[in-house]
């Protein structure tokens, strides 16, 4: 895994208008409860070892103490292992509160008959076993135990002298991991840590969403949140899974995005225990590995690709001017609704922020060249005509059966269980033309279309207005949604 730089969004100059790009998180320094890095997972008792210090020449006589820090320790215990030139060997195991800093005779450590001048390794690993309650020495089944250990805190000593000896970590063997990218806690709060210390107030309303990667989560849950001001505030319900992750901003907050001034990561505890022999041997820490390159801010709505001059709908978080609207493509609104047609009217000039439109694309990728703030919906996203309710959606999420959405290129009805994605927009209709709906845009003839399609013998005719007509009607119509002659 990669690690991070932080990477300044930058500007991408096409013509008059710059892009915001995606802005990498550089990850700050989590609160007590919390840590990002030294954390040191295994899944069994043997082939756990990473080495801390090595000596060739009889080094160790000079130091008398060695000294560590545990922290965030679950499911089992540690031990600090020795080995000898002879490989004559000894195996220490401690069972510590957490944030005790031990400070160990290196005699104590030695195995028996052995001196400090013997001694080739000290190593660091762990023991698959819970606390003793009962005294029975069996150990209660689990799949993985954590620890941190700073090992920029671990170093050999010698009392009355000021020199010490830092441990230089190595790899560590078989089942255990020691990596900087592992994010743990040990309680639902006091653990927040900011995901982008250098965003400035109204920064945020650049982007619509925050995306990462997450994997090995256990013992509990991550949340996202914002803060304005002193006031932190969590999105959404948090996330149990392994995976990559998308947060839409702008469906979820409830504030203005110009007044964030920070978005943080951190955990919630399951406090999940174990019981063996009827006592409980420990509660649960949580942990998990986040790749600081995969946090990034993205505008989606920016972002989203099209196909050339094929209808869809869009709901922008932003407003558009007249000459940007007209490089984009062809705008259209709601304007009536006359029996069992919708018509459509183009839009001659600006855009609005949270308006559903129907929109035929120029290009595959309309609004990438445009440099836009998001403004904060106030009100709902929808018009209205005739009865007819054209509806714009600000996150992803369901849509009521028998609603209408654009395909394909074409409006069609929504059957149970529909989705649909952010920044986009479909219509509700009065059930008693919902049969027989068209739609016609602006002047264009083309854009007629029928939403339902009947069977051949019985579907509604159009003519090339919009209007229906009967199956005396001489020229051309429209039928199943194609054109036909009608002699």
């Amino acid at each position: 895994m990669k690690k991070f730089i932080l990477l300044f969004a930058m500007l991408m100059t096409v013509g008059a208008a710059s892009a915001i790009e995606d802005k990498a998180s550089n990850f700050g320094t989590p609160a007590s409860s919390a840590a990002y890095g030294n954390i040191y997972t295994w899944t069994a008792t043997y082939n756990n070892l990473v080495q801390c210090f090595s000596f060739s020449s009889g080094e160790l006589v000079n130091y008398d103490h060695l000294h560590f820090v545990i922290s965030n320790m679950s499911g089992g215990g540690v031990r600090i292992y020795v080995k000898c030139s002879d490989n004559t060997d000894k195996s220490t195991s401690y069972y510590t509160a957490n944030g005790t800093d031990k400070n160990v005779a290196l005699t104590d450590l030695l195995p028996s008959g052995k001196s400090l001048a013997d001694v080739t390794q000290i190593s660091f690993g762990g023991v698959d076993m819970g606390k003793v309650v009962s005294g029975d020495n069996s150990s209660p089944a689990r799949t993985k135990n954590y620890v941190k250990i700073n090992l920029s805190e671990m170093y050999l000593s010698k009392e009355g002298s000021e020199e010490v000896l830092y441990a230089t970590p190595g790899t560590p063997a078989g089942n255990a991991t020691y990596t900087e990218n592992t994010l743990a806690w040990s309680s639902s709060s006091n653990n927040l840590m900011d995901l982008f210390s250098s965003l400035a107030i109204s920064e945020v309303n650049n982007y619509t969403s925050l995306k990462f990667s997450v994997s090995n989560l256990t013992g509990g849950a991550l949340r996202i949140g914002y803060y304005v001001g002193d006031t932190f505030t969590e999105i959404g319900t948090g996330y149990y899974s392994d995976g990559d992750k998308t947060t839409d901003l702008i469906g979820q907050t409830t504030v203005d995005l110009s007044t964030i001034t920070k978005l943080v990561i951190g955990g919630r505890s399951i406090d999940a225990t174990v019981e063996y022999n009827s006592n409980t041997y420990f509660k649960g820490v949580g942990t998990c590995v986040i790749d600081p390159s995969s946090v990034v801010l993205s505008n989606d709505a920016l972002n989203r690709t099209f196909t050339a001059n094929q209808l869809s709908t869009v709901c922008l978080p932003f407003a558009l001017t007249a000459e940007e609207a007209a490089g984009a493509g062809k705008f259209y609104t709601l304007g009536s609704l006359d029996g069992s047609s919708i018509k459509f009217t183009e839009v001659d000039g600006a855009t609005s922020a949270y308006t559903p439109y129907v929109f035929k694309p120029s290009s595959a990728t309309p609004f990438a060249s445009l440099s836009k703030t998001c403004v904060y919906p106030k009100g709902s996203c929808t018009t209205s005509a005739g009865g007819a309710t054209f509806t714009g959606v600000l996150k992803a999420g369901s849509v009521e059966e028998g609603a209408y959405g654009y395909s394909g290129g074409s409006f069609k009805k929504a059957g149970t269980s529909v989705t649909i994605k952010a920044f986009r927009a479909y219509i509700t209709a009065p059930s008693s033309s919902a049969h027989e709906l068209s739609i016609s845009l602006g002047d264009d003839v083309t854009g007629i279309s029928k939403i339902q399609t009947e069977t051949s013998n019985d579907a509604p005719i159009y003519n090339l207005n919009g209007q229906r007509v009967g199956a005396d009607y001489k020229g051309i119509v429209i039928k199943d949604g194609k054109k036909v002659i009608q002699k």
